[in-house]
């Protein structure tokens, strides 16, 4: 029931959904100069790249970085401000990469901790902002 509904509330304004596992869609996605939105917050597999979340090392999904990093894309991050009356306020925060020149194992975990850092200076400023669904350090 749930993963229906959070299909039809991201479909509902003429997004497409991606499989995860259609890598070569994505780099079409990206290669058209269209945009494609991760929910890199959560909790990924034991074998994925560690990154520092408040001060633990958590397995964390490296497709954004390794997407970038591989079609030059830019990196954006949307964090979302819910306001009293149930509205939104989104700021995108550009995640630099220039000075990461390939797709290496180092640079896809320095651009992973890049955007997770910032996701965690974004809850430490506003917590009550953020709904945990998932167990984030259930491998730490």
């Amino acid at each position: 029931f749930t993963e229906r509904f959070l299909e039809k509330m991201r479909i509902r304004t003429g997004n497409t959904l991606i499989n995860s596992s259609d890598i070569r869609r994505m780099y079409r996605v990206l290669d058209n100069r269209n945009v494609i939105a991760l929910l890199a917050d959560q909790s990924a597999p034991g074998e994925s790249t560690h990154v520092m979340f408040f001060r633990k090392e958590v397995p964390t999904f490296e497709g954004p970085a390794r997407l970038a990093l591989r079609t030059k894309s830019p990196m954006l991050f949307a964090e979302c401000f819910r306001k009293e009356d149930g509205d939104y306020i989104i700021t995108f925060h550009s995640i630099p990469f220039n000075d990461l020149y390939d797709a290496s194992s180092d640079n896809i975990r320095e651009l992973t901790y890049r955007h997770t850092h910032l996701l965690e200076e974004i809850i430490r400023k506003n917590p009550e902002q953020w709904l945990w669904q998932h167990r984030r350090w259930k491998y730490v």
